[in-house]
């Protein structure tokens, strides 16, 4: 039986404690702390990286330079997975080209990059490295979405290594509906890189590429490991809550 484990409502929406293979939860509620527990908190690089209202509560404000930026660093959020799902939320004043939501990616320790595409159609890239050495052959490129500037909006990616295609071992959520991806590019891997040193960031691409900072607010940055969301746990974390099974 699914169950949901309600703390309390904070604004107007239901906050649930723990959720199982939950790796990370950055609330973003005025400082660092990582509510899953794990105490991965993260550090706000940047003069001009500044708390301000979120999507629930409090959320991040970048300015969309390579100084600014929200950095977790080296830890092991999802090396090695076969399952693994990330949430975060975004706002955009204006709809960009090339910003990073989130990514662990630096020479010879390639995992993941979430991105921006690189036009100003509201689309996605999704790279997700076959080796520590990738150099971003293995990507998927979303639809085109429906949200606009100054909203809100829940991106979920779900990946799971054990299905037998790109598409079914990438799947790509929108504000809890699936987005799908128009095309990809290499394979998908069957597990996710094992590296040295992770890079874990919000809001930029740790390896020096400048012009991918986001430009905007970010907000609940979660990661699970060993576990692919379903469409009703998406749903739930869309809502605002965290699912338990």
């Amino acid at each position: 039986m699914r169950r949901l484990l309600i703390l309390c409502l904070l604004g107007g929406y239901a906050v649930a404690t723990w959720s199982p293979g939950m790796a990370v939860w950055l609330r973003m509620e005025g400082n660092g702390l990582d509510a899953s527990g794990n105490g991965r908190t993260d550090t706000l690089k940047g003069s001009n990286s500044t708390y301000v209202a979120g999507a629930l509560g409090q959320g991040i404000s970048l300015p969309g330079t390579d100084t600014n930026f929200v950095k977790l660093g080296d830890v092991a959020l999802t090396d090695g997975a076969t399952k693994a799902t990330w949430v975060i939320r975004f706002n955009e004043p204006t709809i960009r080209a090339n910003g990073v939501l989130f990514s662990s990616w630096s020479d010879n320790n390639s995992h993941l990059i979430v991105r921006k595409v690189n036009t100003t159609i509201p689309a996605f890239y999704v790279f997700v490295a076959a080796s520590p050495r990738d150099a971003g052959h293995n990507w998927g490129i979303s639809n085109t979405a429906s949200y606009v500037a100054n909203s809100w909006n829940c991106l979920a990616v779900v990946y799971d290594g054990t299905q037998p295609t790109n598409a079914t071992r990438l799947r790509i959520y929108l504000n809890a509906s699936e987005l799908g991806f128009a095309s990809f590019e290499g394979t998908i891997p069957a597990s996710l890189t094992t590296v040295t040193t992770n890079t874990w960031e919000c809001g930029h691409w740790e390896q020096g590429a400048t012009g991918y900072s986001f430009n905007g607010k970010l907000d609940e940055f979660t990661a699970w490991n060993g576990k692919a969301l379903s469409v009703r746990d998406i749903q739930e974390v869309a809502m605002g809550l965290a699912p338990l099974e």
